[in-house]
Protein backbone atom coordinates (compact mmCIF):
# COMPACT_ATOMS: atom_id res chain seq x y z
CA UNK A 1 0.00 0.00 0.00
CA UNK A 2 1.31 3.28 -1.28
CA UNK A 3 1.41 6.09 1.68
CA UNK A 4 -1.11 8.58 -0.71
CA UNK A 5 -3.91 5.14 -0.43
CA UNK A 6 -3.48 4.87 3.18
CA UNK A 7 -3.80 8.35 4.72
CA UNK A 8 -4.40 12.28 4.78
CA UNK A 9 -1.03 13.40 3.78
CA UNK A 10 -0.23 16.66 5.48
CA UNK A 11 2.15 19.68 4.54
CA UNK A 12 2.66 22.88 5.46
CA UNK A 13 3.07 26.08 3.83
CA UNK A 14 6.05 28.15 3.78
CA UNK A 15 3.80 30.72 5.09
CA UNK A 16 2.82 28.51 7.93
CA UNK A 17 6.85 27.86 8.64
CA UNK A 18 7.49 31.19 9.09
CA UNK A 19 4.64 31.40 11.65
CA UNK A 20 5.76 28.40 13.28
CA UNK A 21 8.80 29.29 13.70
CA UNK A 22 8.55 32.89 14.73
CA UNK A 23 5.74 31.34 17.59
CA UNK A 24 8.72 28.31 18.64
CA UNK A 25 10.72 31.34 19.06
CA UNK A 26 8.37 33.66 21.52
CA UNK A 27 7.28 30.67 23.21
CA UNK A 28 11.02 29.34 23.67
CA UNK A 29 11.34 32.82 25.64
CA UNK A 30 8.70 31.49 28.07
CA UNK A 31 10.00 27.97 28.32
CA UNK A 32 12.76 28.34 31.20
CA UNK A 33 11.43 28.39 34.77
CA UNK A 34 13.62 31.02 35.92
CA UNK A 35 11.97 33.26 33.39
CA UNK A 36 8.76 32.52 34.38
CA UNK A 37 9.31 33.07 38.03
CA UNK A 38 10.47 36.39 37.04
CA UNK A 39 7.35 37.26 35.24
CA UNK A 40 5.85 35.85 38.58
CA UNK A 41 7.75 37.71 40.59
CA UNK A 42 6.36 41.40 38.71
CA UNK A 43 3.65 40.69 37.58
CA UNK A 44 1.57 43.16 39.89
CA UNK A 45 4.51 45.58 40.54
CA UNK A 46 7.38 46.90 39.75
CA UNK A 47 10.96 45.12 41.80
CA UNK A 48 14.45 45.74 42.34
CA UNK A 49 16.71 43.68 41.09
CA UNK A 50 18.57 43.18 44.35
CA UNK A 51 14.86 41.32 45.38
CA UNK A 52 14.63 39.26 42.45
CA UNK A 53 17.93 37.94 43.12
CA UNK A 54 17.33 37.55 46.69
CA UNK A 55 14.24 35.75 45.65
CA UNK A 56 15.00 33.44 43.26
CA UNK A 57 18.33 32.90 45.26
CA UNK A 58 20.31 33.27 42.19
CA UNK A 59 22.94 35.14 41.23
CA UNK A 60 22.73 38.55 40.03
CA UNK A 61 24.73 37.33 36.57
CA UNK A 62 22.45 34.59 36.32
CA UNK A 63 19.32 36.59 37.25
CA UNK A 64 21.10 39.72 34.72
CA UNK A 65 21.26 37.26 31.59
CA UNK A 66 17.60 35.71 31.88
CA UNK A 67 16.04 39.73 32.68
CA UNK A 68 17.94 40.69 29.39
CA UNK A 69 16.03 38.28 27.60
CA UNK A 70 12.90 39.31 28.69
CA UNK A 71 13.55 42.60 28.18
CA UNK A 72 14.78 42.53 24.46
CA UNK A 73 11.63 40.32 23.79
CA UNK A 74 9.63 43.53 25.22
CA UNK A 75 8.12 41.58 27.81
CA UNK A 76 9.44 43.73 31.00
CA UNK A 77 10.49 47.26 30.84
CA UNK A 78 13.75 48.62 33.43
CA UNK A 79 13.57 51.80 34.94
CA UNK A 80 17.25 52.80 36.72
CA UNK A 81 17.01 54.99 39.74
CA UNK A 82 20.48 56.45 40.90
CA UNK A 83 22.34 53.00 40.81
CA UNK A 84 19.32 50.21 41.32
CA UNK A 85 17.99 49.08 38.17
CA UNK A 86 13.71 48.28 38.90
CA UNK A 87 11.61 45.69 36.21
CA UNK A 88 7.65 45.53 35.87
CA UNK A 89 6.16 44.05 33.29
CA UNK A 90 6.03 46.36 29.68
CA UNK A 91 2.72 47.39 28.88
CA UNK A 92 2.72 45.52 25.89
CA UNK A 93 2.90 42.26 28.12
CA UNK A 94 -1.00 41.27 27.46
CA UNK A 95 -0.90 41.94 23.73
CA UNK A 96 2.33 39.98 23.18
CA UNK A 97 0.68 37.04 25.23
CA UNK A 98 -2.46 37.71 23.05
CA UNK A 99 -0.99 37.61 19.44
CA UNK A 100 1.07 34.51 20.42
CA UNK A 101 -1.48 32.23 21.57
CA UNK A 102 -4.03 33.64 19.27
CA UNK A 103 -1.53 32.43 16.49
CA UNK A 104 -1.77 28.91 17.81
CA UNK A 105 -5.42 29.13 16.91
CA UNK A 106 -4.85 30.49 13.55
CA UNK A 107 -2.39 27.61 12.23
CA UNK A 108 -4.90 24.87 14.05
CA UNK A 109 -7.97 26.52 11.90
CA UNK A 110 -6.26 26.52 8.36
CA UNK A 111 -4.54 24.02 5.92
Amino acid sequence: MRIEECCYSPHISLDKTEQINALAASFKILADPIRLKILYLIRNKEICVCHITSALKLSQSKVSYHLKILTEAGLIKRRTQWCWSYYSLSEDFDKWFLENTSLLTLLNGEE
